[in-house]
């Protein structure tokens, strides 16, 4: 597999091997639309220098979580593209397969904590592994 998309052209994530390039579909507020913003980003591998990952966790109702993987590309040019992507809007499968064909990119990753590897081998939801990383991280800060 070299291509692998998940979300939609609405809101997702395109990861191509074969035309090396990285493609986020922004899902735009109706303000964004009426100023112009593109939501398609396209980004060629060549202007990627690395990729590091992270991740956080989002508050946004009542208590109600969620967990963001977040890409954040770091340009040629030292522009830097956070591109966050939702745990709780992405199949498992397909998760798992992005991720590996990322990995497959030959793009230089930056990933501190093992993130990819730790939802890749593991099956507790992602949504938990991240929870779990930002859980140890307080622990050492604190």
């Amino acid at each position: 597999m070299n291509r692998k998309m998940i979300g939609s052209h609405k809101h997702g994530w395109l990861v191509d091997n074969e035309k090396r390039e990285f493609v986020y579909f922004d899902l735009l507020s109706l303000f964004e639309k009426m100023q112009g913003k593109p939501s398609k980003h396209v980004i060629s591998y060549a202007d990627i220098d690395y990729i590091r990952i992270d991740y956080s966790l989002v508050d946004p109702v009542k208590g109600m979580g969620s967990t963001t993987l977040i890409l954040e590309v770091h340009k040629n040019n030292g522009e830097i593209e956070s591109v966050p992507i939702f745990t709780f809007a992405v199949e498992r499968k397909d998760y798992n397969e992005f991720i590996q064909v990322l990995k497959d990119s030959q793009l230089k990753i930056v990933d501190p904590q093992k993130c990819l590897d730790l939802i890749l081998e593991s099956q507790e939801l992602i949504g938990t592994i991240i929870s779990q990383l930002i859980k140890k991280a307080r622990e050492v800060t604190s």
